[in-house]
C-alpha cells in the first residue's frame, strides 16, 4: 500500500517537476516534511507544515526516529545529484525506492 503511495505521488510530481531547479526545490521541500516528523517524534512543535499536522502523524507512527533520520540524510545525498547530469525520472525512481526500502 505505501509503495502504490509513492507511485501516486511520482506521477503527479513528475507533472510537476520540469528541471532541475524544480527537483531540488521539491527535495527540499521533502526534507522539511521529514523534519517535522522529526519534530513531532521529540516532542516540538511543527516548524514547517503546521496545517499537515495529520500527514505528519501518520508518517510519525510508522517510523521510528531512527528511520526518519535515514531519510533525511538519503533525500541529501540524493539532493547532491540534482544538478548533475542525471535523467530526473531516475533520480526519482531512486527517491522513491530510497524512502520506501524502509517499508515492510
Amino acid at each position: 500500500k505505501k509503495i502504490n503511495s509513492f507511485i501516486n505521488i511520482k506521477k503527479y510530481v513528475l507533472e510537476k517537476i520540469k528541471d532541475r531547479d524544480s527537483m531540488y526545490i521539491f527535495l527540499d521541500l521533502l526534507i522539511y516534511f521529514y523534519f517535522d516528523v522529526l519534530y513531532k517524534q521529540i516532542g516540538k512543535n511543527l516548524k514547517y507544515y503546521n496545517s499537515y499536522e495529520e500527514e505528519i502523524n501518520q508518517v510519525s507512527s510508522s517510523n521510528n526516529l531512527s528511520d526518519v533520520t535515514n531519510k533525511i540524510t538519503k533525500i541529501e545525498k540524493l539532493k547532491e545529484h540534482a544538478f548533475s547530469n542525471v535523467n530526473m525520472k531516475l533520480l526519482f525512481d531512486k527517491l522513491i525506492i530510497e524512502l520506501s526500502g524502509d517499508y515492510e
